[in-house]
């Protein structure tokens, strides 16, 4: 059995091991702080003003190009009507099938309209025979009037006959032209070359006059249509070029404006622009999206500075000069342009050769 005695002993030297412990790591954490703060200003020390980085003042060329959202549009679209009512008997064309002008769309049931075409051919067959019949009487009568073997007045009512005769072949003449027009119209035509679209009716549908029964759409060429705003269309004109940039990996195309509207639009305050963009093999269909780039301002020889040298006060802009050395630095108001790829063209203020700070 262990003593008491021998018990105060050993708790008490544990109990000094303890604190001698504890004393030695506070000692640590007190060496190490003062190591630290000895550090960080030993960094500090050694951290210096950065010299101010100069930039040259001189001239170079650039374009300023703006990026309008374009369609493409086809050259026409149409949904084609049908001109008379009818029933549709047949729709030869299927939808993306290439049509040329004149082909047949949709046909309707002609049957009404060619009988009444057969009816007004036999009426007018019938006339001209008449006619003949009168004109035969008529010349018989002008010699029997030189021979003095009848009278004047049967010649004239000979005459009159044939007068009548031909006016009642003038309206049949209409009436067989007016049924061939009729007929004519129960064959619905493609107006332009193109490729067909949607169905619009079906066969065994009754439709009406004026009715769309076909979408044709011409694809060669397209249309590239965009809207610019007031500034930009200052600079631009019919003729000017533009590259089309489609989605993918299409390569841009060299194209030229084609027309641009006179008149600005209340609503949006742009101006419609368009260009024509040849598409012979249809690769490209209406409707899909695209970017127009256009140049809408040409700085030749013109002084640039870097964006990061100019310090804007409200509407107007400085940028320190340097002169006589590092030491003397002056602000300089300066007239810029619109910037243009991360640099500013000087109008005024700055001359070639001057030292400015960039930031």
């Amino acid at each position: 059995m262990i003593s008491r005695r021998a018990k105060r002993v050993t708790l008490g030297l544990a109990f000094g091991f303890l604190a001698l412990v504890l004393f030695i790591t506070l000692l640590n954490r007190h060496f190490a702080a003062i190591e630290l703060r000895q550090r960080l200003e030993e960094e500090r020390a050694e951290i210096r003003e950065p010299e101010p980085l100069l930039y040259t003042v001189n001239r170079d060329t650039e374009n300023r190009v703006r990026r309008f959202s374009a369609h493409l549009l086809p050259w026409h679209d149409a949904r084609v009507a049908a001109e008379v009512t009818g029933r549709v008997e047949a729709i030869p064309v299927e939808p993306g099938e290439t049509v040329e002008q004149g082909a047949v769309l949709v046909q309707l049931d002609d049957t009404q309209a060619r009988l009444r075409l057969r009816a007004a051919e036999a009426a007018l067959e019938s006339a001209q025979a008449q006619l003949r019949e009168f004109q035969r009487q008529v010349d018989e009568l002008s010699r029997l009037v030189e021979s003095r073997a009848a009278t004047e007045s049967r010649l004239q009512e000979a005459r009159s006959r044939l007068e009548i005769q031909e006016s009642e072949l003038v309206r049949l003449e209409t009436e067989k032209a007016q049924a061939e027009e009729t007929l004519r119209r129960h064959t619905v035509t493609a107006p332009f070359s193109g490729v067909a679209g949607d169905r619009l009716v079906e066969v065994g549908d009754a439709v009406n006059a004026f009715q769309p029964v076909h979408r044709l759409a011409a694809l060669d060429p397209l249309r590239v249509v965009f809207h610019v705003g007031e500034t930009e269309a200052a600079h631009l004109r019919p003729g000017t070029p533009i590259e089309l940039h489609l989605n993918g990996p299409d390569r841009a195309r060299s194209l030229r404006i084609e027309t641009l509207s006179p008149v600005v639009d209340p609503a949006t305050g742009s101006l419609r622009a368009e260009a024509r963009l040849p598409n012979p093999d249809l690769a490209l269909r209406g409707g899909i999206s695209a970017v127009v780039s256009a140049t809408i301002g040409l700085y030749e020889n013109q002084l640039f500075i870097p964006g990061t040298a100019v310090r804007f006060e409200g509407p107007q802009a400085f940028v320190d000069r340097v002169n006589n050395g590092i030491d003397q630095i002056d602000p300089v108001e300066v007239e810029l342009g619109p910037e243009i790829r991360g640099r500013y063209p000087v109008l005024s203020g700055l001359d070639a050769g001057d030292l400015i700070l960039v930031r």
